[in-house]
This record gives structure tokens, C-alpha cells and sequence, in this order.
């Protein structure tokens, strides 16, 4: 099982969250870091740029359903099925959150 801080999750969690910034979702640029940039002013009103991508992975610009968010992090984190099974569906979102979050801030403040 990997550590949600290894350079290999972190780099996976990143193409994850700028996959969603694609023209494939209704961007018109290819800049996918510009894209991000754009949708975060929509949260200037929270303190900080993990408080904007607590509020998008939340608010459902990412994987939204339980199932998803944990095969998902089973797949990232590269758990067997007994692993992913031991985490109640709130562990696994609250994880999922917090993942996304701290990538989204780490793109946006890069």
C-alpha cells in the first residue's frame, strides 16, 4: 500500500484533478492549470486555496459517489480489496476531500 504523500500518488492525484479541466469537460482552452485558476475565483471568498478545493471536491467537480471515491483511492493507493474495506464510506469521502483539496492548492499556488 502506498503513503498519500509518495511523489507517485502525488503525481496521480494531479493528472486526476487536471483531467477535469480538459476540453472533454467543457473547457474551451487546453491549459489545464489556466482552467483551474479560472474555476478557483469562483471561491476568492474562502481563506485559502484548500478551502476552494475542499468546497469543489465536495460540491461534486470530481468523483462524487462512495463507490467511486473508493475504488478510486484503492486503485491510487494501491490496496487490495480487504484494505479499502476496512474504511467506513465517511472515511473514504473525507479522505477523497482531503486529497483533492491538497492537490488543488498545490496546483494553484505552484
Amino acid at each position: 500500500m502506498l503513503k498519500t504523500n509518495s511523489k507517485q500518488v502525488k503525481e496521480a492525484l494531479k493528472a486526476h484533478v487536471l483531467e477535469h479541466f480538459t476540453k472533454d469537460y467543457g473547457w474551451d482552452s487546453d491549459d489545464t492549470i489556466a482552467n483551474l485558476k479560472d474555476q478557483m475565483k469562483a471561491f476568492d471568498y474562502l481563506p485559502t486555496a484548500y478551502a476552494g478545493g475542499v468546497e469543489m471536491a465536495q460540491g461534486g467537480t470530481f468523483l462524487v459517489y462512495y463507490g467511486e471515491q473508493r475504488e478510486f483511492l484503492e486503485t491510487l493507493l494501491e490496496q487490495t480489496e480487504d484494505e479499502s474495506n476496512k474504511y467506513s464510506n465517511d472515511k473514504v469521502f473525507k479522505t477523497y476531500v482531503h486529497l483533492i483539496a491538497r492537490t488543488v492548492a498545490e496546483l494553484v499556488e505552484a
